[in-house]
C-alpha cells in the first residue's frame, strides 16, 4: 500500500517553515557563546597581566568559537552542506569584524585582517562539518543474543 501524504506526522512544508527560526536560534547561540567568551577574556585581561598584543588573538579566538557554534547548530538543523554553511558563517563573522574595524576608524586591509578571515573561515568550516556529522538523539539497539 502506498504511503499517503495525510498520514501521521507533520506535513512536508513544516520543516521549511521552521528553518528560519532554527537558523536564527543558531545565530543567537553563536553570538551568545562569542559574547560570553569575550567577557571571560576581558575579565582575565583585567585580573591578570596579559600583554597587549594578546588581546586581538583572544578576540579572534572568541569570534571563531562563535562562528563554529553558529555553523554547528545551523548545519545540524539543515543536515547537509556543512562545509558551505560553515564557510558562510565564518564569512558573516568576518564581515562583522570588518564593519567594526571600519566603524573604529581603520581604513586599510592588512595581513592581520587576512589572517582573521582565514581563521574565521576555518573555525566556521569545522563547526559546519562537525554539525552535519553529529548524530541526533542516541538510539538504543537491542542487545544481540
Amino acid at each position: 500500500m502506498a504511503k499517503s501524504q495525510f498520514q501521521k506526522g507533520a506535513h512536508a512544508g513544516a520543516a521549511s517553515i521552521n528553518l528560519p527560526f532554527r537558523l536564527a536560534l543558531a545565530a543567537f547561540q553563536g553570538f551568545l557563546c562569542a559574547g560570553l567568551a569575550m567577557l571571560a577574556c576581558a575579565w582575565l585581561y583585567c585580573r591578570t597581566d596579559w600583554p597587549d598584543y594578546a588581546v586581538p588573538a583572544a578576540a579572534i579566538c572568541c569570534a571563531g568559537l562563535g562562528a563554529a557554534v553558529t555553523a554547528f547548530y545551523a548545519a545540524k538543523s539543515i543536515k547537509q552542506a556543512g562545509l558551505w554553511i560553515g564557510l558562510g558563517c565564518g564569512g558573516i563573522y568576518f564581515i562583522l569584524f570588518a564593519a567594526a574595524a571600519v566603524a573604529n576608524g581603520q581604513t586599510e586591509f592588512t595581513a592581520v585582517a587576512l589572517w582573521k578571515l582565514v581563521c574565521l573561515l576555518a573555525f566556521g568550516g569545522l563547526g559546519g562539518i562537525f554539525g552535519v556529522g553529529s548524530a541526533g538523539p542516541a538510539v538504543r539497539r537491542p542487545a544481540a543474543k
